[in-house]
């Protein structure tokens, strides 16, 4: 073995990476039956009610007067319309653009190994709609 520089045998500190146990992948068929994701109006209401509890936590931290916080609660509500309007005309408009494309915000959020479930899952329901309409797969 490898002696320090007093002569002693030099032992190493560092451990050896253990890899996790690979977990068994489901068969698509399971993943079908999974529940399915919140819907897009569960994820937005509770956005809204993040936000509206920001907006008492804040004012209240802050000591807003009762004309402030309805000023500040007024300036939050009008940016959260500005962004549900551009939104769903940005889904609109992607939507038309690649009508093949689904894509959803809230998958962004998911840990990668749930991304992966979901996109297995999307993918198994499309096969099976494409051979339900006769299709042909490659």
């Amino acid at each position: 073995g490898a002696r320090n520089p007093t002569g002693g045998f030099m032992v190493s500190l560092r451990r050896k990476k253990q890899s996790a146990p690979k977990r068994a992948k489901q068969p698509l068929q399971e993943l079908d039956k999974s529940s399915p994701l919140p819907s897009t109006e569960v994820c937005l209401d509770a956005l809204q009610q993040v936000l509206k509890e920001g907006v008492n936590i804040i004012s209240n931290i802050i000591g807003l007067d009762q004309n402030d916080r309805k000023r500040f609660e007024r300036a939050t509500k009008r940016i959260w319309m500005a962004y549900l309007y551009y939104w769903k005309a940005g889904a609109k408009f992607y939507a038309a653009s690649y009508p093949v494309v689904r894509f959803s915000l809230r998958d962004c959020f998911l840990r990668k190994w749930r991304q992966n479930m979901l996109l297995r899952n999307l993918s198994y329901k499309a096969q099976q709609k494409i051979i339900k309409d006769g299709g042909q797969l490659h």
